[in-house]
């Protein structure tokens, strides 16, 4: 079989009970099933790529990224249908010599382990290939050692690994597999049998609510490109400061682009919104405060403070709305000084806030004491709040407004960077909707 044809079947249901409407649910700012799509069109191993569904939107979403939608009988999308039965029914309608299955519970895999993985494919050899992980350290199976002995310790790194079974990818060879169903064994480990080992870091296998948080832990670690470093006890380093300033102008850019494309949007009930879905919204929460003559405002620390200055005036003068910007030196050092330097944002909106205003934070840790205490304040008032911060996901900003926007970078820099360009986007955005409004109501 010099030129084998591989097709790729990435299977996907709706109706998944441990992790409801899994498939449609982002991670790393995207549907899960994304993931597996463009990693199956973009390693260039298949003639074609096609997502093996009973539900019409994932098949939009399927030709919507460049693949194929197989759609599946009904019968076939329950639970109790297995991978044998509908792999069986979508062999029979699709010509190959291998299909290889990309699991969409498998978000951490990388395009370099499935081409890999098709290379092996291609050799022809086997009529079965199963994805594994290395587990190498004492292994039990029914309180017996599987590949330790009781009698001695040997370190960990001496041990034969175990493998486990993950399902990322499976290759089955399209004729060895219709002539085992057919005669009514099983060929989900059919014929001659391989596995193709993947790193831990790939291996997760997305069942349960656990599965999906350590998935998004190592999706969201890998955009961060952090380097190893260590405690010095001569340095005693800020421990934001985690190694990760890029050393070139170049990388500098890349840094703070992989800061925006990995940018998050919760809502107040902490559930993600798409990105543009964000920016439009809080568009049309400042177009809102336009149409009922209400107020903006920003609230921001040092480098923040000046944005919030600066977007402050820029709303004001092209936005004709009015913007309060918490910024004007007398009343800072004023309520600093008499009352805390904790309430130097929460006074004001004590004073002034209603419910058709809006108030805008602005804070690369998200945990300033006195934005906080000005989200408080504007909450306890019935207002609307959104926030922008970064840092890390555990922030006391985050998911406390009504719309949150967070930057998962570790460095000042990029985040101010990041915050800057988000907040002219939204302005830019908010100009637009300004612009069409007052043109139909003249």
């Amino acid at each position: 079989m010099p030129h084998p044809k591989l097709i790729a079947m990435i299977p996907a249901r709706m109706g998944s009970k441990r992790i409801p409407q899994k498939n449609i649910r982002y991670i790393d700012g995207k549907p899960l099933i994304a993931h597996a799509i463009e990693l199956a069109v973009n390693s260039m191993c298949f003639e074609s790529v096609w997502v093996n569904s009973e539900d019409t939107v994932l098949g939009e979403i399927a030709v919507a990224l460049g693949a194929e939608f197989h759609k599946r009988p009904p019968e076939l999308a329950t639970d109790a249908a297995t991978n044998r039965e509908f792999t069986e029914e979508f062999l029979q309608k699709h010509e190959c010599d291998y299909v290889v299955m990309v699991n969409t519970t498998s978000p951490t895999l990388r395009l370099g382990s499935l081409r890999n993985f098709c290379e092996l494919v291609r050799q022809g050899q086997y009529d079965t290939i199963l994805t594994t992980v290395g587990e190498q350290a004492e292994t039990f199976y029914e309180y017996k050692p599987l590949n330790f002995s009781l009698k001695e310790k040997v370190n960990s790194q001496l041990l034969t690994p175990v493998e486990k079974v993950v399902w990322a990818m499976t290759a089955w060879r399209r004729e060895t597999f219709l002539e085992m169903q057919a005669k009514g064994q099983n060929p989900i480990f059919g014929g001659k049998l391989t596995t193709f080992n993947v790193p831990k870091d790939e291996s997760c296998d997305l069942d349960t609510e656990e599965d999906w948080k350590i998935a998004d832990g190592i999706l969201r670690s890998r955009s961060l490109h952090l380097v190893p470093q260590y405690y010095s006890h001569a340095t005693k380093a800020n421990p934001n400061d985690l190694g990760s300033t890029p050393g070139s102008f170049s990388d500098y850019v890349d840094y703070v682009k992989n800061g925006l494309d990995k940018m998050l949007v919760l809502d107040s009930a902490g559930k993600q919104v798409d990105r543009d879905a964000g920016i439009r919204e809080w568009a049309c929460l400042t177009l809102d405060v336009y149409r009922k003559n209400g107020k903006v405002f920003f609230a921001g620390n040092g480098a923040s403070a000046t944005m919030a200055e600066h977007m402050s005036a820029d709303l004001y003068k092209n936005g004709n709305i009015q913007t309060v910007s918490c910024a004007e030196t007398a009343y800072l050092t004023a309520i600093g000084n008499d009352l805390d330097f904790a309430e130097i944002f929460a006074f004001k909106i004590k004073k002034s806030y209603t419910e058709d205003d809006l108030l805008i934070t602005i804070s690369s840790s998200g945990n300033s004491e006195n934005i906080v205490r000005a989200i408080e304040e504007a909450k306890a008032k019935n207002g609307r709040v959104v926030t922008l911060s970064g840092f890390k996901y555990s922030n006391k900003s985050l998911q406390h407004g009504d719309l949150n926007f967070f930057v998962p970078s570790l460095t000042y820099g990029a985040v101010e960077v990041a915050h800057s360009g988000i907040l002219h986007c939204w302005l830019d955005q908010y100009m637009l909707m300004f612009n069409a409004y007052n043109a139909t109501i003249k």
